[in-house]
């Protein structure tokens, strides 16, 4: 396991960590579970992430459609990461 990028100690065991602090990210993009956000590379390839609590009507709003299975199994939030910091340093930036 890879080392904590804070402590650089620790392993980085904890999951789903923010890279923007939650309170910004709701300013940005929505409350928890209501938000809706892309990812583009450099390539051009698009990742989308739809929050769980999003309505059907406005998923059906912005693509025009119904999400498949696939796309709901495949929902990975963008804003997280795991594994790259320890418990003790995601407690610490947590307050």
């Amino acid at each position: 396991m890879d080392k904590c990028c804070i402590c650089k100690s620790n392993d980085a065991d904890k999951t789903g960590s923010h890279f923007v602090p939650a309170f910004m990210l709701a300013s940005m993009v929505g409350k928890r579970n209501h938000e809706i956000g892309f990812k583009i590379s450099s390539s051009g390839y698009v990742t989308r992430f739809i929050g769980r609590e999003v309505s059907p009507r406005n998923i059906e709003n912005l693509l025009n459609r119904e999400l498949t299975d696939e796309e709901i199994e495949q929902n990975q939030n963008i804003f997280t990461q795991d594994h790259i910091l320890c418990t003790n340093c995601e407690n610490r930036l947590a307050v």
